[in-house]
């Protein structure tokens, strides 16, 4: 699994437009999110990834690690 965020494809896993990814570190999760691959929620001080559209940064979604990684290598044709 992609661990980096230079390891992972700069594309909305969604949308499938140009994204920009970033780690979230547990100090830096205040709040909590709910994934949009496993619909579970993302705890506050848990990293995870943010995915941040280019041209819809207000469309951002907070991904689990794991559920980001296997939404990239696979896509959601199995949802």
């Amino acid at each position: 699994m992609a661990e980096n965020v230079g390891d992972l494809p700069r594309i909305d896993p969604i949308t499938g437009a140009e994204a920009e990814i970033r780690l979230v570190q547990p100090f830096q999760a205040r709040k909590e999110y709910l994934c949009p691959r496993c619909l579970r929620a993302i705890s506050a001080r848990e990293a995870h990834y943010v995915v941040v559209p280019a041209t819809s940064a207000d469309l951002r979604r907070h991904w689990h690690k794991r559920c980001l990684a296997w939404e990239l290598r696979h896509g959601s044709r199995n949802r």
